[in-house]
């Protein structure tokens, strides 16, 4: 962790080969530095049905979460072509955005509360529309190091069964239909 000072200790024995030996302690000191936050999301696009709300973290491999060891974290959420709806709100603190129904979203936390609002993250597509979609996920840390990401959501119509339809006709003997 960032400003962590570890002191590790390795002994070394030195032979000369005729008998002769030598040993020292060799101090290391090691210094955490802080890394930047990670962002986990989806590494491939998400399919999303028209008219239907998207839930993430409700199938393998489709969740969002943020990693780091910062006592607090802000995240940027903003998508394309809809809205977005945390799962919960609590130990969140907003700048942009109430959690609920926002193309935009600005809010800081512990990594704890942020995730849980994360997990069960909702996507709106706006009503009718198809085609391609981003989700876009920025964390900063307290000493302003960032995560960037990007989950492409494909918007499409379900492809439904075949619907038959009653179509009747009659025809005389030798006669034709048409249509």
């Amino acid at each position: 962790a960032a400003g962590q000072a570890v002191i590790d200790h390795i002994a070394v024995t030195v032979f000369d080969g005729k008998g002769g030996i030598d040993t020292e302690d060799l101090q290391i000191g090691i210094v955490g530095t802080n890394d930047k936050p990670i962002n986990v999301v989806p590494s491939v696009p998400q399919s999303v049905i028209v008219d239907t709300d998207f839930q993430f973290g409700t199938q393998p491999y489709n969740s969002i979460q943020v990693s780091d060891d910062s006592a607090a974290l802000t995240v940027t959420l903003s998508v394309t072509q809809g809205a977005l709806t945390l799962n919960g709100i609590a130990g969140l603190n907003f700048t942009t955005g109430d959690g609920t129904g926002d193309v935009t979203m600005t809010f800081s936390g512990s990594r704890t509360d942020i995730n849980a609002a994360l997990q069960g993250l909702i996507y709106s597509p706006v009503a009718g529309t198809t085609g391609q979609a981003q989700l876009s996920i920025q964390t900063k840390d307290s000493e302003d190091f960032t995560d960037s990401d990007t989950v492409i959501l494909n918007v499409h119509v379900l492809n439904g069964l075949p619907v038959a339809n009653d179509d009747r006709a009659s025809v005389n003997q030798y006669g034709t239909i048409s249509g």
